[in-house]
């Protein structure tokens, strides 16, 4: 369990820094960072209210001066002497990435970058749609794919954030992880990190988001036969988005709280989130071939088991192999039919397969020959960036 005094971070006066950061020189790091969850956890509200904590030094600095919005938002919110919850909107016409339709929909269309410049290091957020989406399963895949393909087109990752409200229920949390993580490449596992949120005045306090969250891990990693995937005081933390959310109510022109009631929630939340900053650049990244291999062996165990192939020494072998490079449930049903068969592994072993598969299955072949030379660290086409970036000049941040 996480507790404040877990908490040893400390820091220096931020200040605004007017530089964007398209000029920044090439020796200033970048480290990228996936902010993914289930629809309404809070992704946007998260990257907009890490922005501000870091462009204004205190709360009251905050309360006195105009937000710096890296994106809209829109959101329902308890007024100070007001029965009815209102809605809060402060638009950015410039931006047509996030959808208001009063509906509980994802409000993110597709995932867009969002490059926060600070006084040593950038962040590179990438804000996605959400799982669990109330339109159903199809829904959720089609979010999912569009995550995928832009983390595809990105040279490392560093991290991946995992959104997740503070009292979850079990349903949403599973349904996402597993969702999220079966996409992800195995060596992905020690990049990830959860954040529970919380949209009101409630204190600190683990809620049923981080005890849902551990029973499944211990679930994944039996299934899975990883320890790469821990909960740890460093893979941790907890934000309030409440005194963020009462600042954009206050410029909305609803009025607003007294500040001095959430200075607490706020720093404790600053201070989290400068724990993150500071473990997300201590992490080695995974690169862009791990994506895409992770891919490709989805692809091939999809064809597995749909073709369902008569049982064999050559089907098992590959049904092995794919279940050690991939996260999801067809490598749980894989792993559980051939615990004790060897993987390929030379060149050799996939060239025979190869020749196996071009006399039993040609898709599945096709499939092996698209693989084999991103195993040698060649894909066959040129690295990309996304071109839906968001470069905001933000604050400079110093960690004693």
């Amino acid at each position: 369990m996480l507790t404040d005094d877990s908490l040893s971070v400390d820091f220096s006066e931020f200040s605004l820094s007017t530089e964007n950061s398209e000029f920044y020189e090439d020796n200033v790091p970048t480290y990228t960072v996936a902010v993914i969850g289930s629809c309404g956890a809070g992704k946007s509200t998260l990257i907009n209210n890490i922005n501000c904590m870091f462009t204004h030094s205190d709360i009251s600095e905050a309360a006195k001066n105009p937000l710096p919005l890296l994106m809209p938002v829109s959101f329902y919110h308890q007024i100070p002497k007001q029965r009815n919850l209102v809605q809060v909107e402060i638009k950015q016409p410039e931006n047509l990435n996030e959808r208001f339709n009063g509906s509980s929909h994802s409000v993110t269309f597709e995932p867009m970058d969002y490059v926060v410049d600070f006084k040593d290091f950038r962040i590179r957020f990438i804000d996605t749609p959400g799982t669990d989406d109330p339109r159903g399963n199809d829904q959720d895949k089609l979010n999912v794919n569009a995550i995928v393909e832009h983390l595809n087109l990105l040279p490392e990752v560093h991290g991946f954030l995992f959104v997740i409200k503070n009292n979850a229920e079990n349903n949403s949390i599973c349904n996402t992880l597993r969702l999220l993580l079966g996409v992800l490449p195995p060596c992905a596992l020690k990049n990830c990190f959860f954040v529970y949120t919380f949209t009101d005045m409630t204190p600190f306090k683990p809620g049923s988001a981080p005890y849902i969250l551990e029973k499944f891990i211990t679930k994944f990693r039996r299934d899975h036969n990883t320890a790469d995937l821990q909960l740890t005081a460093d893979n941790q933390f907890y934000v309030n988005n409440f005194s963020f959310l009462d600042l954009c109510a206050r410029q909305a022109g609803f009025g607003g709280r007294s500040t001095t009631l959430y200075r607490n929630t706020w720093d404790t939340s600053r201070l989290y989130v400068s724990k993150f900053l500071e473990k997300v650049q201590t992490v080695e990244p995974v690169m862009r071939i791990d994506f895409v291999k992770t891919r490709e062996f989805i692809k091939i165990g999809e064809l597995l088991r749909l073709i369902k192939p008569p049982k064999s020494a050559e089907s098992d072998r590959l049904m092995a192999t794919v279940a050690n490079a991939t996260l999801n449930g067809t490598a749980i049903s894989f792993r559980n039919r051939t615990k004790y068969v060897r993987q390929l592994c030379s060149d050799t072993d996939w060239a025979e397969a190869e020749d196996y598969w071009d006399v039993h299955d040609s898709q599945i072949s096709d499939a092996i020959r698209s693989l084999r030379p991103v195993l040698h660290g060649e894909p066959d086409f040129e690295p990309k960036h996304p071109n839906q970036t968001n470069r905001v000049g933000s604050a400079s941040v110093r960690h004693r």
